[in-house]
């Protein structure tokens, strides 16, 4: 069981905060970048992988998977398995669509 609390103090304005939830700690962290953390997206990547929270509509540049763009509210998840190959995750979190409309690397995923 996980208890985390963030002291926000009274009426914080612009305030930012960013954390990840390992589940073990025998491995050292991998170098996690966050890409974005705004109502709109939000998004962080390592060399092999990338998370990215759609609230909207949005796009986002990632260094290993190129541009990531939605045409609505999408979760994806992007994970480097070889050189040219990864696995892609989606979920649509309206529960609306059937597959989110998603390019990857300028390309159409279908």
């Amino acid at each position: 069981v996980l208890t985390y609390w963030i002291n926000h103090g009274t009426n914080p304005r612009g305030a930012r905060y960013a954390y990840i939830v390992r589940p073990t700690d025998s491995e050292p962290a991998p170098r996690l970048n966050i890409l974005a953390n705004t109502p709109k997206l939000q998004a962080a990547a390592t060399d092999d992988l990338a998370a990215l929270a759609f609230h909207v509509a949005g796009a986002i540049k990632t260094r290993t998977f190129g541009e990531v763009s939605t045409a609505q509210p999408a979760l994806v998840l992007l994970r480097r398995t070889g050189l040219r190959e990864a696995e892609l995750s989606v979920a649509d979190p309206t529960t609306k669509l059937e597959m989110p409309e998603l390019r990857v690397g300028g390309k159409k995923i279908d």
